[in-house]
């Protein structure tokens, strides 16, 4: 079985909470000659069917609007928190490893043509993301909003079925496994500005 039954989870719970935390998801669709893949965030909503439903959108000028119309089966893929784990954080000897937390989604895609649910989308993904004390609120009163939104290709993803890949060391037993996850919440507070500002540096010809 892989992978390994400690690892896998179905459990709604906890599957929507990784989608929440973590909402930047990759959305692939099959294509030729290669898949098409796009990373979207995507605003779970838990109140309509068995397994809920993701709306998202595009930029119009994306293609993947077009293969979504041709083929709705889409397959997302959600990235939680992962690192390397040292051996030198448990008190027993152990491997190498590499913990990580996805959510992986099967589902249906369905275009959305009319405009107040795609408004309602963009409504609904900045309210859950802007800050709170920022006081900013995206309206249909900002300026240009529906030249904006006549430039946008609004989507929703009826889930049908999902599962996650939880390796966080469960099958070291449940002692080692809370240590490697303070540890893996411990070295994902990374300070990214390093980086950053390299990636934003001019490109090398």
């Amino acid at each position: 079985m892989y992978p390994l039954a400690p690892f896998q989870s179905t459990d709604r719970a906890k599957l929507h909470a990784v989608m929440r935390a973590f909402p930047l998801a990759s959305l692939i669709s099959a294509g030729a000659p290669w898949p098409t893949v796009t990373q979207v965030p995507l605003v779970l909503d838990d109140t309509r069917g068995p397994h809920g439903v993701l709306l998202g959108h595009f930029d119009g000028n994306n293609p993947h609007g077009a293969a979504l119309r041709a083929d709705p089966r889409v397959y997302a893929l959600f990235h939680g928190p992962n690192h390397y784990i040292s051996p030198s954080i448990y008190p027993t000897e152990q491997y190498p490893g590499w913990n990580y937390v996805t959510v992986h989604v099967h589902a249906l895609a369905r275009p959305l043509t009319e405009r107040e649910r795609v408004a309602d989308i963009l409504f609904r993904l900045a309210e859950l993301h802007e800050p709170k004390d920022s006081g900013y609120r995206l309206t249909r009163e900002q300026r240009n909003f529906e030249r904006f939104l006549d430039m946008v290709f609004g989507f929703e993803l009826e889930i049908a079925s999902m599962r996650a890949i939880l390796k966080l060391a469960q099958d070291k037993g449940d002692a080692q496994a809370r240590i490697a996850a303070d540890h893996l919440a411990e070295v994902t507070q990374t300070d990214l500005r390093p980086l950053l500002g390299a990636l934003l540096a001019p490109e090398k010809t």
